[in-house]
C-alpha cells in the first residue's frame, strides 16, 4: 500500500471498525450498507481491493478480535468475511484480481484464527497458573492458622506447668511460715523448697527466652556478640549448671574433651545451642546415658550430644529442625517444638551447620560444627 493510500486508509479504518462491530453485533441490513458505502468511498479515494483487504485485516486483528471469546472466534471471522465481500461489491473486480483477493483473504482469516487459537492457549494457561498460585497461598495460610492454632494449645500447657509447680511450693512455704505455733522446718527442707522454685522459674526463663528469639528471628533481628570462648570449658559448665536436671531425667553424662577449643563465637548463643541440645536428650534419652563431646576439626569446632533414646524416624529427619515441628507426640512429651529450630537457626548465622544421625530405636546424635573464626570476621 502506498504512502497516500495508507493515510487514505487510516482515516477509514475507525469508520470500518465500527461498522464491522456493528454488524457482528447484530446491525443487520443496516451495518451492510454502511459497509457498501465505506466501499464506494474507497474507490473513490483511489483504493484497491487489495488495499481494503489488508485495511479488513488490521482492522480484525486489533481491534475486533478483542470482542471475542475462543468459542465464538470462528464464527466472528465468517461473519467478518461477508462483511468484507459487501464492502468489496462496489470495486470492479478482475477474475484475477478476485482470485488475489480472495486468496489473501482466506490467507488472512487462516493466520487470524491461529492468533486466536494461540491466544486461547496462553490465556488458559494463565488462568491455571494462577488458580495454582491461589491454592499454593491458600494452603500456606491454611498451615499457618494451624500451626499458630497448635503452638496457642502447646505454649498454655507448657506455661501452666511451671507456673502451677511455683504455686505448690510457694503455697507450700505460706502455710508452713503461717502455722502456730511454727512447725519445726530444718535448713534442709526449706533449701529443697527454694531449689524446687528456682528450677520451675529457670524454666519459665528458658520457655520465654525462646517466644522471645522466635520473634527476634522472624523479623530478621538475630544480635551476635563474638567473643573469644574455650568451647570445651563452656560445655563444662552448662553441664555443672545442668546437674541436677540430667540426674532428674536419669541420664549419666559422659564428657569427653581432649584439649581446650578457643574460637569466636557469641557466649550466650552457643550456650543456648548446648543447653537445647542437652535438654533435648534428657527429655527424648530419659534414663538412658548421654555422651557429650568436643573437639576441634581443622578450622572448625564441633560439638557431639549422642542419646540413647527412641531414635527418629527416617521420614522425619527432615522436619525436626522446622519450626514447631516435633516426631513425638504433643501428650507425651512437652515443649513449643522450638529447641531444634532456634538451635538450627543461630548455628547457621554462625556460618556452621547442625545435622542428626538417628535410626528408630537406636538413639540420636546430634553433630554441630563451628567455624573457629566468626561469621563476620572470616574475610578480614
Amino acid at each position: 500500500m502506498s504512502g497516500s493510500a495508507e493515510t487514505v486508509a487510516a482515516t477509514l479504518l475507525d469508520e470500518y471498525v465500527d461498522a464491522l462491530r456493528s454488524f457482528v453485533l447484530g446491525g443487520g441490513e443496516a451495518a451492510l450498507a454502511r459497509a457498501y458505502e465505506l466501499g464506494r468511498r474507497a474507490v473513490a479515494e483511489g483504493l484497491g481491493v487489495l488495499d481494503l483487504s489488508e485495511m479488513h485485516h488490521r482492522a480484525l486483528s486489533t481491534q475486533i478480535l478483542g470482542l471475542a471469546d475462543s468459542a465464538g472466534a470462528s464464527a466472528l471471522v465468517w461473519q467478518a468475511a461477508a462483511f468484507f465481500t459487501e464492502c468489496a461489491a462496489p470495486f470492479e473486480i478482475t477474475h484475477r484480481g478476485y482470485r488475489e483477493a480472495n486468496a489473501r483473504l482466506w490467507a488472512l482469516n487462516e493466520t487470524l484464527e491461529q492468533q486466536v487459537a494461540e491466544r486461547t492457549r496462553e490465556l488458559l494457561a494463565e488462568r491455571k497458573a494462577a488458580e495454582e498460585e491461589q491454592a499454593r497461598h491458600l494452603r500456606v495460610a491454611q498451615e499457618g492458622l494451624r500451626a499458630r492454632d497448635a503452638f496457642l494449645s502447646i505454649a498454655s500447657h507448657e506455661l501452666r506447668t511451671p507456673l502451677t509447680a511455683l504455686k505448690l511450693r510457694i503455697d507450700h512455704l505460706l502455710r508452713l511460715a503461717a502455722q502456730s505455733p511454727a512447725p519445726p522446718v530444718s535448713d534442709v527442707d526449706v533449701f529443697q523448697e527454694v531449689r524446687a522454685v528456682q528450677r520451675q522459674s529457670k524454666r519459665l526463663e528458658r520457655l520465654f527466652a525462646n517466644l522471645l528469639d522466635v520473634s527476634n528471628l522472624n523479623a530478621g533481628d538475630l544480635q551476635l556478640r563474638p567473643e573469644s570462648v574455650d568451647l570445651a570449658a563452656a560445655v563444662r559448665e552448662i553441664l555443672i549448671g545442668m546437674r541436677e536436671e540430667l540426674a532428674q531425667a536419669g541420664c549419666a553424662v559422659t564428657f569427653l574433651a581432649a584439649a581446650p577449643v578457643v574460637g569466636s563465637w557469641d557466649r550466650s548463643r552457643l550456650d543456648q545451642i548446648a543447653i537445647n541440645l542437652l535438654s533435648n536428650a534428657a527429655k527424648y534419652g530419659r534414663g538412658k546415658p548421654v555422651e557429650v563431646v568436643v573437639e576441634q576439626t581443622g578450622t572448625h569446632a564441633r560439638l557431639i550430644v549422642r542419646d540413647h533414646g527412641f531414635g527418629i524416624a527416617p521420614d522425619d529427619k527432615g522436619r525436626i529442625f522446622d519450626r514447631f515441628e516435633r516426631a513425638v507426640s504433643v501428650r507425651h512429651y512437652g515443649g513449643f517444638g522450638l529447641g531444634l529450630w532456634i538451635a538450627h537457626q543461630i548455628v547457621s548465622a554462625m556460618g556452621g551447620e547442625i545435622r542428626v544421625e538417628s535410626e528408630r530405636g537406636a538413639g540420636s546424635t546430634f553433630v554441630v560444627e563451628l567455624p573457629l573464626a566468626a561469621a563476620n570476621d572470616a574475610g578480614r
